[in-house]
């Protein structure tokens, strides 16, 4: 049983702990899923109890989320992520990197304040490879700030 949170439940790692959850806690477990994208009106998440359209950094959105178990969850999986890719960490811009965070990192510290939720997984990556290093762009610098964090 539990509460389980999910931001960027339609994506690769969202599903997967989606279906995790599932595994483990069995249909007890309370999800909420939450997308943003192109709205598709009743649009809802395959094994998710509770589906909220919306970004993320939107407070009606972050309100929506709140009212499901007064905001108390035990784990967050934080699986979504936006930013310039394609060229090489080093050479991406101020402006974009501020952009990448807007959406990549920063809400995690908003949600971590706004919510009470236990265990937080925020989804990184192998970013210092050679070829990541060569093409990860902005996005470096929000992963390595997840890292950090």
């Amino acid at each position: 049983m539990g509460n389980y949170l999910v931001i960027g439940a339609t994506g690769v790692m969202g599903t997967a702990a989606i279906q995790a959850v599932r595994k483990i806690h069995g249909k007890d477990a309370v999800i909420v899923g939450n997308w943003y994208g192109k709205e598709i009106p009743g649009f809802q998440i395959d094994d998710v109890d509770h589906t909220i359209f919306g970004d993320i950094n939107d407070p009606n959105c972050i309100d929506s989320i709140k009212t499901i178990s007064s905001g108390k969850f035990d784990t967050m999986f934080y699986a979504t992520a936006l930013g310039d890719v394609g060229t090489p960490i080093k050479e991406a811009t101020q402006e974009q990197i501020d952009k990448s965070n807007n959406l990549s990192f920063l809400p995690i510290l908003n949600l971590e304040k706004q919510l009470d939720i236990d265990t937080i997984v925020a989804y990184s990556t192998f970013y210092v490879i050679r070829h990541q290093l060569a093409t990860y762009g902005a996005m470096g610098y929000s992963k390595e700030a997840i890292e950090k964090w």
